[in-house]
């Protein structure tokens, strides 16, 4: 009697077959002679080639090293995508660098692929680390910040008075592109994220630009704190004789129309007033600009309308379970939207007009439209194929409280009804605030220190590459 594997007795007849078995299997996973050469079907693909050394090679005692870039584990086998193949054009999309298969760090598998994760450079940024590491990289010296803040501190002047003549140029230009009418977009920047409900930056910065020109006429900076101060106080001791940058007390909210009212009134200094302007659907902004200046023309944003209604519809959809269905929201906003585009040039009441078709028109009723002539409803080029492509089954809304919220939302536009007629955009002061995010990122910390006066060299060296007609500091 024989033993198997477990220990188990078993006749010789049971284990010539299992034996036999195994042969069998081993056959089939082995199909070529151990010692066939390998066929190499693509000249990039090769085996590995490490360096062999017999017992004769070495003597006792003796020491070796192997190189550790030969191991090329990577190009060995078949991928479904050819990796050397591959390495040829990778490259950075940032700097377009070439990206190299020896600096790969690691792999992560997922079944048949894999990622490679390849040691490469981070855009910097624009502070003495950020600086440093960008050396570092290159293999040059560091420089020590305090020498770096000396510069800095040199051509903040020069750079600050290039930037206000840049604005002075841009302020007669607009005049003379805009027939005597100055026409701006204003708009105003935190350097942190609010999120919609977190106004508590220490700083904001805002800007005033042209319609016409596309270009920087007026900026202001706030900030609220000063490290130097806020150091002494905590002390109790006497505050040093210093350049502070602290120039506002009340809250980050409130910075946004006090700089509005400040670049305005330096523009009419200028002998620039301002007679139409561009901006959020702010109150109180709006409010203390006609409270200062009374002949000012104010504007509504289109993007900032269309989020102050989308953002009312979405405090409905907690009340009402349609208006969390897919699209359903969105398409009630483009309604609104396409009922006050199509009054751009008309008077306000046929906007109020066009205004009151919209709820009728989600509950199925398109008699106003027909009357109105509205060309954003395709019911009346084919009333029997008619279906709402954004609404639940292609039907119309059915719930009563919905529609009277609905019709309240409707009302508050009306009332407005004069400010929606010719909307402006703020688009490009959105653009200038983006460049000055990339020079002050605000994931970062500008500098305790000295915030307002760093923070202004950033502004101004945004403001000289949005004036300049290629984009580039002169």
């Amino acid at each position: 009697m024989l033993r198997s594997k477990t220990g188990k007795f078993q006749s010789k007849k049971s284990f010539v077959k299992q034996f036999k078995a195994q042969e069998s299997r081993r056959n089939i996973l082995v199909s070529h002679p151990v010692d066939e050469p390998i066929t190499e079907d693509h000249n990039y693909v090769h085996a590995n080639t490490y360096p062999v050394f017999s017992d004769s090679d070495l003597e006792l005692g003796a020491s070796c090293t192997i190189d550790p870039s030969l191991n090329n584990d990577w190009k060995t086998g078949r991928r479904i995508v050819e990796l050397q193949a591959l390495a040829q054009q990778m490259f950075c999309t940032s700097c377009d660098a070439r990206l190299h298969l020896a600096d790969i760090e690691s792999e992560r598998r997922y079944g048949l692929g894999s990622i490679l994760f390849i040691r490469s450079m981070v855009h910097t940024g624009m502070g003495p680390v950020q600086i440093n590491n960008l050396l570092a990289t290159l293999n040059l010296p560091p420089v020590v910040p305090s020498t770096l803040k000396r510069r800095e501190q040199k051509i903040d002047t020069t750079l600050e008075t290039v930037a206000k003549k840049s604005c002075l140029e841009a302020q007669k230009e607009e005049i003379e592109k805009g027939n005597g009418k100055m026409e701006v977009s204003f708009d105003g920047g935190w350097q942190k994220r609010g999120t919609g409900w977190n106004y508590n930056s220490n700083t904001g910065h805002a800007s005033l630009i042209g319609k016409e020109t596309g270009k920087v006429l007026q900026f202001s900076l706030r900030s609220k704190s000063c490290q130097i101060c806020a150091l002494h106080q905590s002390k109790n001791h006497t505050i040093p004789v210093h350049e502070c940058s602290k120039n506002w007390d009340g809250s980050s909210k409130a910075m946004e129309p006090d700089m509005a009212i400040s670049m305005a009134r330096e523009l009419e200094e200028t002998g620039c007033a301002i007679d139409v302007i561009h901006g959020d659907n702010d109150s109180t902004t709006t409010s203390r600009l006609k409270a200062v200046f009374p002949s000012i023309e104010k504007k509504d944003d289109s993007n900032h309308t269309k989020k102050g209604i989308t953002s009312k519809l979405y405090k409905l959809s907690h009340k009402y379970k349609v208006l969390k269905q897919p699209n359903v929201i969105s398409y009630i906003g483009r309604c609104f939207m396409y009922a006050i585009k199509e009054c751009q040039t008309k008077e306000p009441e046929s906007l109020r007009k066009s205004l009151d078709i919209i709820v009728p028109h989600l509950y199925g009723d398109h008699s106003l439209c027909a009357s109105e002539d509205a060309t954003w409803c395709s019911y009346q080029k084919n009333p029997s194929q008619f279906r709402y492509r954004s609404l639940p089954q292609g039907k119309p809304l059915t719930c009563p409280s919905l529609q009277t919220d609905l019709k309240a939302i409707v009302n508050s536009q009306k009332d407005r009804a004069a400010c929606l007629t010719n909307l402006g955009s703020t688009q490009a002061n959105e653009n200038f605030n983006f460049i000055v995010s990339t020079k002050a990122p605000k994931n970062k910390n500008c500098s305790e220190t000295d915030v307002l006066n760093r923070l202004l060299l950033y502004i101004d060296n945004c403001i000289l590459v949005r004036n300049s007609s290629d984009g580039i500091i002169a």
